[in-house]
């Protein structure tokens, strides 16, 4: 479906909604693949060279394969700049794991870095030899917070799977056409093709104190767009992502947000209508909503979709790009703040290109 937001009128969108719900399914990233795409890191500054963030990321990449090691080669971008940085490749034993915290793969440690990163089979430990196909890699990416104060306990924030993409040719180790760091192309040719929409099944209605209990969630955002010349760069690309936002009683919502490489931002910046008293005040919504308390206190809540509309630059446009998108959910009472995220759900394919 091309632009969705310009067919969002009121009698069509039953019509819309139900052909977007309809496209064909694709896996949904959760196989053991060549490639896996973690779409977020984060680390904060650390107070000297010598001690390590407070606020870390711990990437997990496991070989599940029971008689052959993998090569992996491992690519972050930092969200600020979307510049690269190749991490040496790595060498996974059968039934091994390698885990490294996300502030060693990205140094200095005194600034503070944030961004998303992939990994991908290749053929040896050598440099520049050729991405393989080798469908046996699992993930995992954990942000911690607390490192530094043990006596305090080390708090789990939030923890996300990587989106795994197989490579098409199944035959193992078999050469897949391209060597860092060029391009990994999902296009179902190479690798599978990404999700044409991302599915967030729920969010809460956004507050800000002094309410009791404020949620203030961010949005995730990675662009898979690449690039499709040799005169432009991912750096210089910006993503315009169609959201529609559905509240606890079926009414539709539309917004656009757009965005460079790779963003994480609030609700509320995003747009307003994820506000709860929007929500509650100015919607027809459903009363028999989320109660908190015996008094009757209710939450707002809602859903939404997103695919891409349009990625560009000065010198080239590319209609419908692939995206990535989650949620991290923020809840804050009694002066405590939780944290939680999980993969959305996906629909359709398109063809997507991860930047190198």
């Amino acid at each position: 479906m091309k632009n969705l937001m310009n067919q969002l009128q009121l009698g069509a969108l039953p019509l819309v909604f139900a052909a977007a719900l309809t496209a064909p399914a694709i896996a949904d990233g959760r196989n053991p693949s060549s490639l896996l795409l973690f779409p977020q890191f984060r680390h904060s500054a650390a107070t000297s060279s010598t001690t390590l963030p407070p606020i870390n990321t711990v990437i997990t990449i496991t070989n599940t394969h029971p008689t052959q090691s993998a090569f992996v080669h491992i690519v972050m971008i930092n969200a600020v700049t979307c510049n690269h940085a190749d991490w040496p490749t790595q060498t996974i034993p059968q039934c091994g794991s390698y885990s490294i915290l996300s502030s060693q793969l990205f140094p200095p440690i005194t600034t503070g870095e944030e961004g998303y990163l992939y990994a991908y089979a290749v053929q040896s430990a050598n440099p520049g030899v050729p991405a393989v196909s080798f469908n046996f890699l699992i993930g995992d990416c954990m942000v911690v917070d607390g490192i530094n104060a043990p006596s305090a306990g080390i708090i789990t924030n939030y923890s996300i799977d990587p989106v795994g993409f197989a490579a098409v040719n199944p035959v193992l180790n078999a050469p897949l056409g391209f060597s860092p760091p060029a391009f990994p192309q999902l296009d179902g040719i190479v690798y599978s093709k990404a999700p044409a929409r991302i599915l967030i099944p729920r969010f809460m209605g956004q507050d800000t104190a002094p309410d009791p209990i404020v949620n203030s969630s961010d949005l995730v955002l990675l662009s898979l767009a690449g690039t499709t010349t040799t005169t432009s760069t991912p750096s210089n690309i910006q993503t315009l992502v169609d959201l529609l936002v559905f509240n606890d009683n079926e009414e539709a919502f539309s917004a656009q947000y757009q965005f460079r490489c790779w963003k994480r931002d609030s609700l509320l910046n995003i747009n307003g209508i994820f506000a709860e008293r929007f929500l509650r005040d100015f919607t027809n919504d459903n009363p028999n909503e989320i109660r908190l308390t015996t008094a009757g206190t209710t939450k707002e809540a809602g859903w939404m979709f997103l695919e891409g509309n349009n990625a560009f630059s000065t010198s080239e446009n590319i209609s419908s790009p692939a995206i990535m998108a989650f949620l991290i959910e923020n809840t804050t009472s009694g002066g405590v703040t939780k944290t939680g995220a999980e993969l959305p759900f996906f629909i359709g394919e398109r063809t997507g290109r991860i930047a190198p």
